[in-house]
């Protein structure tokens, strides 16, 4: 008779343990290495559609400016890893997308005011907008600002990227751009608000004018960014200012430009607009040359005069002029409706009166 056990089932019981053992360390394998490198991947392709958002926020922000028009913009803040059947996902990444001032956020040029040109308040101030990312996986990425028409990031080691153009100055014309509104967004999808455009106030500046901006970014910086710019003259940390670079430009006319642009509201912005004493359109130079403007007083509150000043060398007959007016705000009067022109004593100078409204 023999005695000795059957091991049949050990055998069995062994070899499924053995089984499900190498199962279990091909599925740690794949949770501590597959899932993490896979989801690193979708969130560096999240990053790198921000970028591209980003991108088409800052080029919007400038279509607003010259178009004021309304245009909606979309962020994807966040993105979701893909469904598995085995293995299992962290929580969706969520960003961050709000505005922030750097500095006073004032925003200035000598020789203007750049309160009633870009009619937005007791001060033209400006405000970034900047992407946070929160990923679980993907490190090492860099916030993304847009501020004064300059898109860039900045390393954790303080090195700045810059990812655009500065539009702020082109040859002989500044471009104020400030951007005006609160945006504060978390999200782990995309996120949409409206860019509202409004009126654009315009002024004619001569000598050497001076732009303030409130910056995040250093005076070297701006310096690369406006090295193709042949009317900048220097380019130097405010000394008074916190977060504020000086841009000297050199002795030209310039035109400034300011168009108020809302992020998710409008704008509200109550412009004046204006040009210098020796520019009068359509005529040419060395003919009807603008004296000064004056306003009445008292009654005659609501007559604004143009002194003129034929500074050619023949009679010239004024048949046509086209005068545009802007209020300030606040002003409680309406443009002219009509004008006078009356002889000021000789063949070279002359004065139109416009009368409008009276204020009430």
């Amino acid at each position: 008779m023999d005695l000795r056990g059957d091991d049949r089932g050990v055998s069995v019981v062994l070899g499924a343990v053995l089984i499900f053992g190498v199962l279990v360390i091909m599925f740690m394998i794949y949770q501590v290495s597959i899932v993490p490198a896979q989801n690193r991947a979708v969130e560096l392709q999240n990053y790198q559609d921000v970028r591209e958002d980003m991108q088409n926020l800052r080029n919007a922000i400038i279509s607003v400016g010259e178009t004021n028009n309304l245009v909606g913009v979309q962020v994807r803040l966040g993105t979701h890893y893909p469904a598995r059947a085995i293995g299992v996902n962290g929580p969706p990444p969520q960003g961050q997308l709000f505005t922030d001032t750097a500095g006073t956020g004032e925003v200035s040029v000598t020789g203007i005011n750049e309160t009633k040109v870009c009619g937005i308040g007791d001060q033209a101030t400006s405000k970034s907008i900047t992407y946070k990312p929160n990923y679980n996986y993907l490190t090492g990425v860099q916030p993304i600002t847009y501020e004064n028409t300059v898109l860039y990031r900045e390393t954790a080691d303080g090195r700045v990227l810059v990812e655009s153009e500065q539009a702020l100055i082109r040859d002989k014309t500044i471009n104020l751009l400030p951007l005006v509104g609160n945006v504060s967004k978390t999200s782990g999808s995309s996120v949409g608000f409206d860019l509202q455009g409004d009126q654009t106030g315009e002024k004619k500046v001569s000598a050497t004018p001076k732009l303030t901006i409130p910056t995040a970014l250093s005076a070297s910086t701006w310096q690369d960014l406006l090295a193709d710019q042949s009317n900048v003259d220097t380019v130097t940390a405010n000394g008074t200012q916190p977060s504020a670079v000086d841009v000297q430009l050199k002795t030209n006319t310039y035109t400034v430009k300011c168009t108020a642009v809302g992020a998710g509201e409008a704008a509200n912005a109550d412009v004046e607009a204006g040009g210098v004493n020796d520019e009068i359109n359509p005529a040419a130079p060395g003919d009807i040359a603008l004296v000064n403007e004056t306003v009445g007083s008292g009654g005659d509150s609501h007559i604004v005069t143009l002194n003129l000043n034929n500074t050619g060398n023949q009679d010239i007959e004024i048949v046509d002029a086209r005068i545009n007016f802007y209020q300030d705000a606040n002003s409680g009067g309406k443009v002219p409706d009509n004008a006078d022109l009356q002889d000021s004593g000789g063949t070279t100078s002359a004065s139109l009166a416009f009368r409008g409204t009276s204020p009430s």
